[in-house]
């Protein structure tokens, strides 16, 4: 089947993204394990002499170096698999731009797509008919984050072209002519 609309990851974008990832979580496994009353370390952390600080201190660099290390796994996957992180064709979108993707989303079940913006990011948000249909399909964890993506005022898709070369602004006409084409297909003639 041939796709209309393709879009992969920039791979230098993505080494860069990969390379910065690999310096956080170095730089946290070190304030990790290392003595909070070094002269180096203190200038780190705003409590070093308290104890709760430390403690406080020490947890923010695990879950700061469990992220990051998790990022670039994730980042590091979806090079090396080379799948496009948007495909339109005449079934429907093929989205793999976030974690919370959903895989086929086809245009029947599509009602509208537009520009969201959140904290200067812009992506393209896609309303769906039915939302139950796909949050059936996906786990438990998944589906919880896109639950929160619709508490924050967003569609519970959205999809994000960052670390690509093609932007929001090009894509997104062409998504919305292609969707057009296939509501006109759907109207039955008088």
């Amino acid at each position: 089947m041939k796709y209309k609309i393709v879009v992969h990851m920039n791979n230098m974008r993505t080494i860069m993204f990969i390379f910065m990832s690999i310096i956080i979580c170095v730089l946290s496994f070190i304030c990790l394990i290392s003595n909070p009353e070094s002269y180096y370390v203190r200038t780190f952390w705003f409590f070093s002499r308290n104890p709760v600080g430390i403690v406080v201190g020490k947890a923010l660099f695990l879950v700061c170096f469990v992220y990051f290390l998790l990022y670039t796994v994730i980042l590091l996957k979806r090079m090396v698999s080379g799948n496009a992180v948007l495909a339109a064709d005449s079934r429907g979108i093929i989205d793999n731009s976030s974690i919370n993707s959903l895989g086929v989303i086809f245009w029947d079940d599509i009602e509208d797509m537009y520009m969201g913006r959140s904290r200067g990011n812009r992506f393209i948000e896609v309303k769906l008919k039915n939302e139950k249909k796909y949050l059936l399909t996906c786990g438990w964890f998944k589906r919880l984050r896109l639950k929160l993506n619709k508490l924050r005022g967003h569609q519970m898709i959205c999809i994000s072209l960052y670390g690509t070369d093609s932007s929001n602004e090009e894509i997104l006409p062409m998504l919305l002519e292609i969707l057009d084409e296939k509501k006109a297909e759907g109207k039955p003639e008088i």
